[in-house]
């Protein structure tokens, strides 16, 4: 196990090869996650704590990753590569932390709200707790929604508008929801108390080793909000009012691995639906409007456009295109693989 861990770190594209290049190919020769559970089940699965496990026990994986990390890159010189590649891969974890997050802050437990929200300590975004709760499932699909981008609209000229909007407006929910009062307040202060500690555990260069790997985080999860919902837009019924959240108006996905390492997050449109069902829970049904591949692999077409356009504008319109769709997302697999496998050897064989 030792020397597993020691490989990673210093080879770590063969963790980036594993997670975009080994886990897609699996993922499309195992059996589609289509099964959905009866109202039976359901109740059944209701805050069973075999459930709620996994997602504790990543928040405290993930918490260590990151001070394991950044105290290996303090004190070794892996040099400046594996630096920016061990960062990429630590903001990701980081991202599957806002993951879980997201999952937690949706519940009505106490135990669960307050680690959904502190967790993002460490992501430097609290204030997503606030935003994504009373800001994006209020106005998603919408031009009121900071992270809902119309069919046409790059992620990269979304992404940054879209991080300062949603702190813009969680400060606007804390003025005029008075069950907030005070929390952006607190939420800055503890994260200015967070970038200390790190600064006194592992000193400047720690230090903005940890704000690179939030970063990265927080355009990971930027990048699942633009997919989750791009040019899938709500109809205007009259100035200011939109039509009802609707199942139409969310991305999801079947692809099996990635549902349960993303806990079922591309069953987004029933999350809208019913934004307090644990992920277990969700379902996914005919009619849901699907990608042509799982998250994963969405979130790295998205950035880059043209690509992401000419699978997706289409598709959007017209459902008939999936097939069309998958063949193109196939081919920017294959070209990816190509590419990451030559990498990933290259760094072994050195």
């Amino acid at each position: 196990m030792e020397h597993i861990f020691s490989t990673l770190f210093q080879k770590p594209l063969i963790a980036i090869w594993i997670l975009f290049c080994l886990i897609p190919l699996i993922d499309e020769f195992i059996v589609k996650d289509i099964k959905v559970p009866t109202p039976k089940e359901m109740k059944e699965n209701e805050n069973k704590f075999s459930f709620k496990l996994p997602l504790y026990t990543f928040i405290a994986l993930d918490w260590l990753a990151m001070f394991f990390t950044l105290n290996y890159l303090v004190s070794s010189n892996p040099g400046i590569l594996n630096t920016i590649i061990l960062l990429y891969i630590l903001g990701g974890f980081g991202s599957m932390n806002l993951t879980v997050a997201h999952e937690l802050l949706h519940k009505d437990n106490k135990l669960d709200k307050f680690l959904g929200t502190y967790s993002m300590i460490k992501n430097l975004y609290q204030h997503y707790s606030l935003e994504h709760v009373f800001g994006h499932h209020r106005h998603v699909g919408t031009p009121l929604d900071a992270v809902s981008a119309s069919k046409g609209m790059p992620f990269d000229k979304i992404f940054i508008p879209a991080v300062i909007n949603q702190y813009k407006q969680a400060w606007t929910h804390e003025q005029h929801i008075p069950i907030l009062q005070q929390k952006m307040y607190w939420y800055t202060i503890q994260q200015m108390m967070m970038l200390l500690i790190i600064y006194f555990l592992f000193g400047l260069m720690g230090t903005i080793y940890f704000v690179v790997q939030a970063f990265i985080s927080i355009r990971f999860l930027e990048v699942a909000n633009y997919v989750e919902h791009y040019g899938l837009r709500r109809k205007e019924i009259s100035p200011g009012q939109f039509e009802a959240i609707q199942p139409k108006h969310s991305w999801n996905s079947n692809y099996s691995i990635v549902n349960y390492i993303l806990f079922k997050l591309q069953r987004h449109s029933d999350h809208h639906i019913h934004p307090f069902r644990e992920y277990q829970n969700l379902v996914i049904e005919p009619d849901y409007p699907l990608l042509p591949c799982s998250y994963l692999t969405a979130f790295n077409l998205a950035n880059f456009s043209n690509a992401w356009f000419d699978v997706m504008d289409n598709l959007i319109d017209n459902k008939d295109y999936l097939p069309t769709a998958i063949q193109k997302v196939k081919n920017f697999q294959q070209k990816q693989t190509i590419v990451l496998t030559i990498l990933g050897l290259a760094q072994l064989l050195i």
